[in-house]
């Protein structure tokens, strides 16, 4: 009864990991859609005022937080909010 007691700890403790993982990369994927949504709206003008073109959006966000590495000497990963440590 104990080694089962343990084991179903184990798996509650993997479902409760994989559900986290999950709920960041949900969250990520909703930033991403927001900031693709709002950069496809700026103009021809504003894009180049930012030193981009329009298919340096995907590699520029990722860069920019973390999640791929950089290639551009300008970019600065975000600083992560102080609720997430």
């Amino acid at each position: 009864m104990v080694e089962f007691l343990r084991c179903m700890k184990c798996l509650l403790r993997a479902i409760a990991d994989m559900l986290e993982k999950w709920a960041r990369e949900a969250a990520v994927r909703r930033q991403f859609a927001y900031d693709s949504d709002a950069f496809a709206r700026l103009d021809a003008s504003a894009i180049r005022d930012l030193g981009m073109v329009r298919s340096e959006f995907h590699s520029h966000w990722a860069e920019s937080r973390g999640l791929a590495a950089r290639t551009r000497v300008r970019v600065e990963p975000r600083a992560k909010p102080a609720s997430q440590g």
